[in-house]
């Protein structure tokens, strides 16, 4: 399992500890991960995005989908918990699947009294709700 820890671009990273892993966008794919140890590794918050794109989101700690939610402005889904993180790291749960194998997840209470809403207030229903077909993971926030 991946478990990323998220630095700020300030951060010295000559403080981490030699044999850790630090991300870095071009030579990320040349690492080959065993899926049974715990893997750190640490990532820059600007990062993020990149980082997001380039991992296979089903080996990562299902405790980290809340911050890496918030960094990426996307919602992600984690399936190993059935559950979808909005941009401001709030988890939305399964509502219901369609015929056609598509979950929509939300999460009424919570969007509700969000301050940054992610949906039109004007709109017909007040909380937001997202679908995720098969083999999608992440969704950008529009």
């Amino acid at each position: 399992m991946i478990k990323p820890v998220f630095i700020s671009e300030f951060e010295n990273i000559d403080s981490i500890s030699n044999n850790a892993i630090i991300f870095n966008e071009d030579n990320f794919l040349d690492y080959t991960f065993d899926s049974t140890e715990d893997i750190t590794i640490y990532v820059k918050s600007n990062d993020a995005k990149s980082f997001l794109s380039l991992v296979d989101i089903d080996s990562l700690d299902p405790e980290c989908f809340s911050e890496l939610s918030k960094l990426t402005d996307s919602f992600i889904r984690c399936m190993s918990i059935n559950k979808v993180f909005c941009p401001q790291g709030i988890a939305l749960y399964k509502k219901s699947e369609k015929k056609n194998g598509i979950v929509r997840y939300c999460n009424k209470h919570q969007c509700r009294i969000c301050q940054n809403k992610c949906f039109d207030e004007n709109g017909k229903i007040p909380y937001k709700e997202v679908d995720f077909s098969k083999r999608v993971r992440y969704k950008i926030k529009k």
